[in-house]
């Protein structure tokens, strides 16, 4: 049995357990992410971690899995260049934004609540990271042309795959909330 001081430590050792886990998954899923057009079109689950995190323990959390996540992803792909850190605000802004909704209505949302702010993050980020690709285009000298076309392919698979995380995320937080936040002893 804990005291609740030992309580307190667990639920930190806990919390830095599954945020680790949410770290690797966040690596792991962006590894099999699947490319079309060489590498212009990601479809990918990578930040599905980072909003469980984020919905789950809040801002703080969300933030940490998505910066050490996307920063470890950077590095394995494209290693630290002039926009490794412009790539990875789109994650951080979207763990951000539902860990600040989740954290201000107390990490219980409803299902309903749950899809609103998993989708209207969702937007935001999708739109973010077409301004951020724009920059990188500009940055690095792609022709206009490509980088027209790859935005817009790019931000119709962001709402693809914002649609796939609303439909989703409810009812894995709702499961894994049993899992994530251990009951007193």
């Amino acid at each position: 049995m804990f005291r609740s001081s030992d309580r307190g430590r667990f639920l930190s050792a806990h919390r830095m357990a599954m945020d680790a886990v949410f770290i690797a998954l966040h690596v792991v899923l962006s590894l099999f992410s699947i490319y079309i057009l060489g590498d212009q079109i990601k479809l990918s689950f990578a930040s599905f971690p980072l909003l469980v995190a984020s919905l789950l323990f809040g801002m703080t959390d969300g933030l940490l899995v998505a910066g050490i996540g996307e920063f470890l992803y950077q590095m394995l792909f494209y290693s630290f260049g002039p926009t490794t850190l412009l790539w990875m605000l789109p994650p951080m802004l979207h763990a951000l934004i539902v860990g600040l909704y989740s954290q201000r209505h107390g990490l219980s949302l409803s299902l309903k609540q749950t899809a609103g702010i998993v989708f209207a993050a969702g937007l935001v980020t999708a739109l973010f990271t077409t301004v951020v690709l724009y920059i990188d285009a500009q940055f690095w000298g792609y022709p206009s042309g490509l980088t027209g076309l790859v935005i817009v392919f790019r931000f119709v698979n962001s709402l693809i795959m914002c649609t796939i995380y609303t439909i989703v995320a409810p009812r894995t937080v709702a499961l894994l909330r049993r899992v994530a936040r251990p009951k007193a002893a």
